[in-house]
């Protein structure tokens, strides 16, 4: 379990670097970068949790292309090689809630990094005469529908998940936040594993007493 931990680690550590790197070519990479701090706070929360030390050795991200078109393609590639290997830790971790961390990990990349950075590539690619990609379809808007609204959502969940945790909820409050389409990452990055454990124990108990 700690290898496949400290792998992942490493991984969304280094991406995170390489988005810092490159995060004055365009608004997009700086919201990559800082949704991806909330999993690192999942996998470090897990780590904490089972009193596991993650250790990263800083990298130096020494090459990188300097043209916008070749960083596209540059880390489209990446973050497919990242999603292989979230498949793969997938296939061969038995912990349950750390193979669900990295189901979110692969979900988050698979569903909204790279179809948001192949949909940048293609207007890059469209016109590449054109250096300013603040235009209409690309504008700080739709950059935020892009990654739906990820960071308003957060806010809202966590402060939903500390409703529930204070007993302030009831199950209908906790059935409303697990609809949440983006309930699976958001919720473990807002509370950890034990908030998203704390809900599942909460919905079986009310299951059982159903059955009782």
């Amino acid at each position: 379990m700690q290898d496949e931990l400290s792998i992942a680690y490493v991984a969304e550590k280094s991406a995170y670097k390489i988005y810092e790197k490159i995060s004055e070519y365009c608004e997009v990479f700086v919201q990559i970068k800082n949704i991806r701090e909330n999993g690192l706070k999942l996998l470090s929360d897990f780590a904490k949790l089972n009193k596991i030390d993650l250790q990263y050795d800083d990298i130096d991200i020494a090459f990188m292309p300097e043209n916008l078109e070749d960083i596209l393609i540059f880390i489209i590639n990446y973050e497919n090689s990242l999603c292989k290997t979230y498949e793969s830790l997938i296939d061969n971790t038995s912990d349950e809630h750390l193979k669900d961390i990295f189901f979110r990990l692969w979900a988050t990349c698979a569903n909204e990094y790279i179809p948001t950075l192949k949909e940048l590539l293609r207007h890059q690619m469209f016109d590449k005469s054109t250096k300013d990609l603040s235009d209409e379809t690309l504008n700080s808007d739709n950059l935020q529908n892009m990654f739906g609204n990820y960071q308003q959502e957060f806010s809202q969940i966590s402060s939903q998940l500390e409703n529930i945790l204070s007993g302030k909820a009831d199950k209908k409050d906790i059935m409303k936040i697990l609809n949440s389409p983006n309930f699976s990452f958001l919720s473990g990055a807002a509370l950890g594993v034990l908030g998203a454990s704390f809900i599942a124990k909460n919905i079986q108990e009310d299951e059982n007493n159903k059955k009782d």
